[in-house]
């Protein structure tokens, strides 16, 4: 009689040691998966170009001040990325892994420039990307960038390339474009750790972005 009863409840026994092995099995699933999906910081670091808002002088009178149109700024290839570029060689061009621009870096540059023109004492008005001939410009204008990015072997930031202006006369009169080239060179203050900390290299870029407008702004007043 009792080994009847046992063998009536040896298949209970075994269907509750299954199901405790489920349960562990469940618990250990939820347990990994909970600390799977554990929060982890985000390592990347979001960087943008700056204007100046100092301006050199008085504003432009109305009626002197020089009106610009600022069509585009074009980069070379290698800068077409979000990670900032710094060049390890004369022929290599390396990338701060975690370190990006928060914005197309061309048009970051197309702003700065623009609006450190539009701090020059002998301008009016910048008229950026877009305008029409119904707007009162008197030179129309585009900057083509070779390179810009820090130098790790001069320690500096180099930004070179070719300003292009022309007066605006009237949609059917061309003027041949005028071409200026440039050749700018910054000093970072502290480059013994740009891999975690760029912010010397930004604040070198702006400074030669600000050189840059100046010296464009010189050569179209005088030409104006």
């Amino acid at each position: 009689m009792l080994y009847k009863k046992f063998l009536h409840l040896k298949p209970c026994r075994s269907l509750i040691d299954s199901f405790l092995s489920a349960l562990l099995v469940c618990g250990w699933i939820i347990c990994t998966g909970c600390l799977g999906l554990a929060p982890t910081e985000d390592p990347s670091r979001f960087y943008a170009l700056t204007s100046s808002n100092l301006a050199s002088g008085p504003a432009a009178d109305a009626d002197s001040g020089l009106n610009i149109g600022l069509r585009e700024v074009v980069l070379p290839g290698y800068q077409d990325r979000a990670n900032i570029a710094y060049r390890k060689s004369e022929h290599e061009i390396a990338y701060l892994p975690f370190h990006e621009w928060a914005e197309p870096l061309n048009e970051n540059i197309l702003r700065v420039i623009g609006e450190n023109l539009q701090h020059h004492p002998e301008v009016q008005q910048v008229y950026s990307k877009t305008w029409t001939y119904s707007d009162p410009l008197q030179v129309a204008s585009s900057v083509k960038i070779e390179r810009f990015e820090w130098d790790q072997s001069k320690s500096a930031v180099v930004l070179e390339g070719t300003f292009n202006w022309n007066h605006v006369v009237s949609i059917d009169q061309k003027v041949a474009p005028q071409i200026q080239p440039f050749s700018i060179h910054v000093s970072v203050s502290d480059s013994s750790n740009i891999y975690q900390n760029p912010n010397p290299v930004i604040q070198a870029m702006n400074s030669a972005l600000l050189q840059l407008s100046d010296k464009f702004a010189a050569i179209l007043v005088d030409n104006r």
